[in-house]
């Protein structure tokens, strides 16, 4: 894929006819996290998102999916969910958007699919009035953290996690 792609890019929510196209978005990112985490995520035993699911993400309170398509070829997508303040004292009220999933099938990656579909996010969240928008990146999905670093966003947890031995 070459710089001519971005040209030829259209930029539009998901509809439920797309959910095809992003049922393959979606098995990419879960094989990357089983592989790269066996420890965390596994081969489901049933379809992980059935069209309910994604009939959800479409639902205009507060989700949203952004698609990045060239010739009626999904190459991208981002999922957007809106959340609200939290009630903790100690917390800043802010009205953010967390993008859940962010995926570029592998063939399109290199060109700005990534970095164009978090601008779009940031144009969606701007229009619903969010002060924010985060996003969690596992620490081996390198291509994420970059994507979202060259985009602005700046890195703001640490998260640690260990297994305990039940024997």
């Amino acid at each position: 894929m070459g710089d001519g792609v971005m040209n030829e890019m259209l930029f539009r929510k998901a509809t439920k006819h797309d959910f095809g196209q992003i049922s393959e978005l979606f098995s990419e990112v879960d094989a990357l996290h089983r592989t790269e985490r066996p420890d965390l995520f596994k081969f489901p035993d049933r379809e992980a998102r059935p069209i309910e699911y994604f009939e959800q993400l479409l639902e205009p309170a507060g989700n949203c999916v952004i698609v990045a398509e060239s010739q009626g070829t999904i190459l991208g997508m981002i999922v957007l969910m809106e959340r609200f303040p939290s009630d903790n004292p100690l917390l800043v009220a802010r009205k953010l958007v967390d993008i859940d999933t962010l995926v570029v099938r592998e063939h399109a990656r290199g060109v700005g699919v990534g970095r164009s579909l978090i601008f779009e996010a940031l144009k969606w969240a701007k229009a619903i009035g969010a002060t924010h928008v985060e996003s969690t990146v596992y620490t081996f999905n390198e291509a994420a953290s970059k994507a979202f670093l060259n985009a602005g966003f700046e890195k703001s947890v640490c998260r640690f996690g260990i297994g305990v031995s039940q024997d």
